[in-house]
């Protein structure tokens, strides 16, 4: 299984969906790791290589190592199976633009984005959207625990390399815990 680092900020440069796709046709298909540790960054970047993940004829696994916050938690998302380290933490948070969203265009363009954003999280997470809402709203650190609980994972492991040793048994239970690669969802509790 190869291993994809997204190790640092999205954007266009090192860690763009142009990067991933390279790093996904290198795996030709097979099934591949996408180890996470990344404090976001560009939504719109995060949304193309969401498209990616999701057309890639191979299994996604996702291990969080640290953080997945902000742009990496949408991308984290769009994996079939998702695994937090015991002490890593996952952050959503609403659209922000650098200009500061002050033109009438700005504003329906974070207004669209936001959507989009809210519309993943639901579909990933199972939760309702006042749920995924208020978390956005509130920039609320999850840590694995309570990631779990809020479906944002499958499942939390002991360390970077539990990932493998326990892909057998995690993969039975995320299969119960999803319907196809195109609308992958969680059984995780409502709050």
């Amino acid at each position: 299984m190869k291993t994809i680092y997204l190790d640092g900020e999205i954007g266009p440069g090192e860690l763009s969906a142009k990067w991933l796709r390279s790093q996904l046709a290198a795996a030709g298909g097979a099934d591949v790791e996408l180890r996470l540790h990344s404090t976001g960054g560009s939504v719109i970047e995060a949304f193309s290589m969401i498209d990616e993940l999701k057309a890639y004829k191979g299994r996604v696994r996702a291990l969080v190592s640290s953080m997945a916050l902000s742009a990496a938690s949408l991308v984290m998302c769009a994996a079939d199976e998702i695994s937090m380290t015991q002490t890593s933490y996952v952050m959503a948070h609403g659209p922000h633009i650098e200009t500061g969203g002050g033109t009438n265009a700005e504003r329906q363009m974070l207004s669209s984005v936001e959507e989009k954003m809210v519309q993943l999280y639901v579909e990933s997470t199972r939760q309702p959207r006042a749920t995924i809402a208020r978390l956005m709203r509130n920039e609320k650190f999850l840590d694995a625990n309570e990631a779990l609980k809020y479906g944002f994972c499958d499942r939390v492991v002991n360390g970077v390399t539990s990932i493998a040793a326990n892909a057998n048994s995690a993969l039975a239970r995320s299969e119960e815990r999803r319907v196809g690669k195109e609308g992958r969802f969680r059984g995780a509790p409502d709050d």
